[in-house]
């Protein structure tokens, strides 16, 4: 079966409005980089391969050229259709908004990819009462158990406020529990603000990954070799670190 891989926002049929001042990003806008650390690593150690056992993050800043962008171009008209309704917006959400289109059209993005080891990983497939699913489409879900230290799926939303892009990619491998088979799981996310396209309205959420509903890929149907994993654990790709990596000493 041939997958068509890209970007795609659900049309929003109740022409209700989803303005670029998200909220769950906004709860972490006045310290992003302490939130981004925090719940990560919390994600991480919700997610430990053994009780009372080590796990391992690694924290790594790339660059890659807009080739390597996952259908860069459709991410692009989206962030340019939400410009066109900046108007309506206020005077912080306008300049985001500008960073945003600005660094869109660059031709090179850094990258600050979060990656776990001695972990389970995100349990998939992306489908409901999974934990990638709970981590990349759940809202007001942790996912987790009930013991667990994050932040009830609100923590999820930081990696987003640390991108200039508001764009993450989530890369999962983990241990089928029935077949103990490796399995994996990539897929893109972005949370940008409701916009329109020729009389159409779309929701400010989109996904990357195979177009039919909205579902994650295998990594044998990823081309972009950066979003693949080669043990049993989570990456989360933050694309667009830029304003964050400027603060000083941030490493």
């Amino acid at each position: 079966m041939v997958l068509e891989i890209g970007w795609k926002f659900a049309v929003n049929e109740d022409d209700s409005h989803q303005g670029w001042n998200d909220s769950s990003i906004t709860n972490f806008k006045d310290n992003r980089l302490e939130s981004l650390t925090r719940e990560v690593i919390q994600n991480s150690l919700d997610a430990a391969e053994e009780d009372n056992e080590p796990v391992y993050l690694t924290i790594t800043e790339n660059k890659i050229n807009k080739n390597e962008f996952p259908n860069l171009d459709e991410i692009k008209q989206r962030i340019d259709l939400c410009w066109q309704s900046k108007d309506q917006e206020s005077k912080d959400s306008q300049t985001e908004l500008k960073i945003a289109r600005d660094t869109a059209g660059k031709n090179s993005f850094t990258i600050l990819s979060l990656s776990d080891e001695w972990t389970t990983g995100m349990q998939g497939p992306c489908e409901y009462g999974k934990p990638f699913y709970s981590y990349l489409k759940a809202t007001g879900q942790s996912g987790g158990a009930d013991d667990r230290g994050g932040s009830h799926g609100i923590g999820k939303a930081a990696p987003l406020g640390a991108s200039d892009l508001r764009t993450i990619f989530a890369s999962t491998r983990w241990k089928d529990e029935e077949t103990n088979e490796e399995k994996t799981c990539i897929q893109g996310r972005a949370t940008l603000m409701s916009h329109r396209d020729d009389g159409t309205v779309y929701r400010g959420i989109g996904y990357w990954g195979d177009k039919d509903r909205f579902r994650a890929i295998d990594e044998n149907d990823c081309e972009f070799e950066w979003l693949k994993r080669d043990t049993i654990g989570t990456t989360i790709h933050i694309v667009g670190w830029n304003r964050v990596n400027k603060q000083k000493d941030w490493k």
